[in-house]
């Protein structure tokens, strides 16, 4: 019978792992996913975020968004606005620097030249510089 085992094992690959074995790669998969989760965490933490308020279509080519922007007092932030038509095509874009400030929030409007009459205007991202 023990002749039987060992063909089976030579047929059929190596024996089963141990307990031990399988503890220690359960704990280094554990081990991965923890790291893995790390870092796309911090992969998307940002020190800057924009929050939009509020828009105002004003005219056919023209619109404005209000903002509030919070960031690290004394830093300087380049956000990128833009307005939608119906469509959700842009019809007008501009990019901006704000600061530096001493407060961490400030509220902010600008003003977006539209091709087209919008229907919406966003936040489209910030970084700091």
């Amino acid at each position: 019978m023990a002749e039987q085992e060992n063909l089976n094992y030579s047929r059929y690959g190596d024996r089963p792992r141990s307990s031990r074995s399988r503890k220690i790669m359960a704990i280094f998969g554990i081990a991965l996913l923890t790291a893995s989760a790390a870092f796309v965490g911090l992969a998307n933490w940002s020190p800057i975020q924009a929050t939009e308020i509020g828009y105002r279509v004003q005219s056919e080519f023209y619109t404005e968004v209000d903002f509030e922007l919070q960031m690290p007092k004394g830093s300087i932030a380049v956000c990128s606005f833009e307005a939608l038509n119906n469509s959700f095509a842009q019809v007008g874009y501009v990019t901006q620097a704000f600061g530096p400030f001493e407060q961490d929030i400030t509220t902010h409007t600008v003003g977006i030249n539209t091709y087209e009459l919008a229907v919406t205007g966003l936040v489209d991202e910030c970084s700091l510089r």
